[in-house]
C-alpha cells in the first residue's frame, strides 16, 4: 500500500464521532474559521504548547486498541532488563554502553522504580493501527498537563453547540487524577508512608520560569485531593510543585516547608539529581522516577523487543501484541538480518531502500537525531548510515505512513494532518492519550518544539435522557 492508498484508506476510516464534527463544520462556517477560537488561543494555560482549535472526537469505548497497545508495550518494555539480560550489571552497562556495572547494580537493586515507572508511548495510526514509535519515561514524561484545556474546549459556543445538536457529552479522559491515583497506590504499597497526610513533590528540574507556568498548583492539588479520596476515603495529602532546591533533608528524609515529602514525581530535561535517588533507595520516599529514566526511555528495547518478536519466549499474547503494534525495528550494526521474509544485509537494506526506514539515536528526545530516509538525498541518507553504524547507539525503524485526520489549518482551511498519538500508561491502568499534530503536507517530525500543535482526544457518548 502506497502513501495515497494510506491517506484514502483513513479517510474512510475516520471515527463516527470525528466526521460526524465534519459534517457539522461543513454546515457551519463559525466552526471553519479560527477567529472563532479566539479564546482558546488566548486563556490557553499551557503557553509553550500551540492548541489545534479542533478537538478530536471518538465514541465512548472505542479506545480498546489504544488501551492494549500502550499498556501491553509498557509491561514489555519495563520487562526488557531481566528478560534480555537476566538483569545482570555487566551486560547491561555494555550494551546500553551509559552506565559503569556498579552504577547499573545500584540502579537495578531493589527499588528500582520500574514497575511503577510512568510511560507515554508514541504511536502513529498507519495502514496496520496504531504502529509504536519509541517509549518515553519517568521525568521525560510530558503532555499530561493538557487536561487543563478540556474545560476551554467543551465550554467552548461552536463546541458547546455541536454537542448539543447531536445529544452527546464528551470528556477528556482525566490524565492528571488517573497519574496521581497511581502515584498514591504505588506509595502506598512501597511502605514509605506511615500515617498522616501523603504528600507529594512535582520537582520541576531545572526550576525555569517556562518550565514551572505549563503547571497548575491549583488544578494538581484538585486532582490530587480526589486521587487520594479515591485511593483511601479519608486520606488528607497536599501535591508541591518546586525544585530540589525547595527539599530539606532531615533525618525521615526530605521534606517542603516542614512538611514530610513521600513522593516525588521528577519533571526534568535528562539532568539528575541525586538526593531524590539517595533518598529513594533509603526508603524514606518514592520516586518517579530517578536514573531508570534513561534505561526505559532507550529505544533499543523496542529493536530487542522487535527482533525476539516470535519467540517462544514471548507468549502468543505478547507475540499477537508486537506484531499488531510495532514496527519493524532493528539495532544499526553490520550484520545480518530478515526483512519481510527475506535474509540480507542491514547496512545494504537501509542503503538500496532509504525511503522505507528512519535512523534514529537511541537515547536523543524531542525528535531530535530522527532522520526520515523519504526527506533525505541519498548523499545525506549515506552520511547518516555510516554515522549510525560508527556508534552503536542507533535504530533502524520501518516507516509508518500515518492516516489523515482533518483539521482547521491556521489559514481557515479544513486540511489533512498527520497525528502523534502519546499513549500514558500508569502501571497497568491506561491514562487516556496526549495528540500532537500538523498539516501532512509539512512533512517530517511532529514535535511541538518544531512548531506542531496539541489537541484533546474527547470520548463522546449520547445523554441519555432524564
Amino acid at each position: 500500500m502506497d502513501a495515497a492508498d494510506t491517506r484514502r484508506e483513513g479517510a474512510a476510516a475516520r471515527p463516527p464521532a470525528s466526521r460526524r464534527f465534519l459534517e457539522f463544520a461543513g454546515r457551519n462556517a463559525d466552526c471553519r474559521s479560527r477567529e472563532s477560537f479566539a479564546s482558546i488561543f488566548r486563556d490557553n494555560p499551557l503557553k509553550v504548547m500551540s492548541p489545534q482549535p479542533w478537538p478530536l472526537f471518538v465514541d465512548k469505548g472505542a479506545l480498546s486498541e489504544a488501551e492494549r497497545a500502550s499498556v501491553g508495550l509498557d509491561r514489555l518494555v519495563k520487562s526488557v532488563p531481566e528478560r534480555f539480560f537476566g538483569n545482570d550489571p555487566a551486560r547491561i552497562a555494555a550494551f546500553y554502553g551509559s552506565a559503569t556495572p556498579h552504577f547499573a547494580e545500584t540502579v537495578l537493586a531493589e527499588p528500582n522504580g520500574i514497575h511503577g515507572a510512568l510511560t507515554r508511548g508514541d504511536f502513529l495510526d498507519g495502514a496496520e493501527g496504531l504502529q509504536c514509535l519509541e517509549i518515553n519515561s519517568g521525568g521525560f514524561v510530558g503532555g499530561w498537563q493538557l487536561q487543563a484545556l478540556e474545560r476551554l474546549y467543551l465550554e467552548h459556543p461552536v463546541i458547546a453547540r455541536f454537542l448539543a445538536e447531536e445529544g452527546l457529552r464528551a470528556s477528556h479522559r482525566n490524565t492528571i487524577r488517573l497519574m496521581l491515583r497511581h502515584i498514591v497506590r504505588d506509595t502506598l504499597r512501597a511502605g514509605v508512608w506511615k500515617g498522616g497526610p501523603l504528600h507529594l513533590a512535582v520537582i520541576i528540574h531545572p526550576h525555569r520560569p517556562i518550565q514551572v507556568a505549563i503547571h497548575s498548583s491549583e488544578l494538581y492539588n484538585r486532582e490530587y485531593r480526589a486521587a487520594l479520596a479515591e485511593v483511601r476515603p479519608g486520606l488528607e495529602g497536599e501535591l508541591f510543585l518546586c525544585g530540589y532546591a525547595d527539599l530539606a533533608d532531615g533525618p525521615e528524609g526530605l521534606s517542603f516547608r516542614g512538611q514530610r515529602v513521600h513522593a516525588i514525581l521528577e519533571q526534568h530535561d535528562g539532568q539528575l539529581d541525586a538526593r531524590g535517588f539517595r533518598c529513594f533507595k533509603a526508603g524514606t520516599v518514592n520516586l518517579y522516577s530517578g536514573p531508570i529514566t534513561q534505561l526505559l526511555s532507550d529505544k533499543r528495547n523496542l529493536a530487542l523487543l522487535s527482533e525476539s518478536a516470535t519467540s517462544a519466549d514471548f507468549s502468543a499474547a505478547e507475540r499477537d501484541l508486537l506484531a499488531r503494534h510495532l514496527p519493524w525495528t532493528r539495532l544499526v550494526l553490520d550484520r545480518d538480518t530478515t526483512w519481510r521474509g527475506r535474509r540480507c544485509r542491514l547496512p545494504e537494506l537501509l542503503a538500496d531502500s532509504r525511503e522505507q526506514f528512519v535512523l534514529k539515536k537511541a537515547t536523543s528526545l524531542g525528535g531530535q537525531d530522527v532522520h526520515l530516509g523519504k526527506s533525505a538525498s541519498p548523499e545525506r541518507w549515506e552520511a547518516l548510515l555510516r554515522q549510525a553504524l560508527a556508534d552503536p547507539g542507533w535504530i533502524a525503524q520501518e516507516l509508518v505512513e500515518p492516516r489523515p485526520y482533518d483539521f482547521l489549518s491556521p489559514g481557515g482551511q479544513v486540511v489533512h494532518y498527520d497525528v502523534v498519538w502519546g499513549l500514558f500508561s500508569f502501571g497497568t491502568t491506561f491514562g487516556g492519550a496526549f495528540l500532537r499534530l500538523q498539516p501532512s503536507d509539512r512533512g517530517g517530525i511532529v514535535n511541538t518544539a518544531g512548531g506542531a500543535e496539541v489537541t484533546l482526544l474527547l470520548e463522546v457518548e449520547p445523554v441519555t435522557p432524564g
